[in-house]
C-alpha cells in the first residue's frame, strides 16, 4: 500500500505543476482584455491588489484540486487494496 502511495504522490506532483501552469496560462489568456483596458490607469496598489485576488482564486481552485485528488487516490488504492488484491489471493 505504501508503493501505492508513492506512486500517487508522484503523479500528484506532476499533475500540480500542470495544474498550476494550465491555471496561469488561462487566466492571463481569459484577463488579457482587461489586463490591457485597465492597466495604464491603474495605480501599482490596485494592480498588486488583483494579483492577490488571482492568487486567492488560485489557492482555492488548487486547494480544491488536491482535496479532490487525495480523495480519489485513497477511495481507489484502497479498493484495491481491500477487495481486489484480497480476492486475487483466495
Amino acid at each position: 500500500m505504501k508503493a501505492l502511495f508513492k506512486k500517487a504522490f508522484t503523479f500528484y506532483k506532476y499533475a500540480a505543476l500542470l495544474f498550476t501552469v494550465i491555471y496561469w496560462v488561462y487566466l492571463l489568456v481569459d484577463d488579457w482584455i482587461f489586463i490591457e483596458k485597465y492597466s495604464s490607469s491603474m495605480s501599482t496598489i490596485q494592480k498588486l491588489d488583483h494579483l492577490a485576488v488571482w492568487m486567492v482564486y488560485f489557492a482555492v481552485y488548487f486547494l480544491s484540486f488536491t482535496i479532490y485528488y487525495w480523495l480519489i487516490a485513497l477511495v481507489s488504492i484502497s479498493v484495491y487494496h481491500l477487495w481486489i488484491k484480497r480476492t486475487k489471493a483466495v
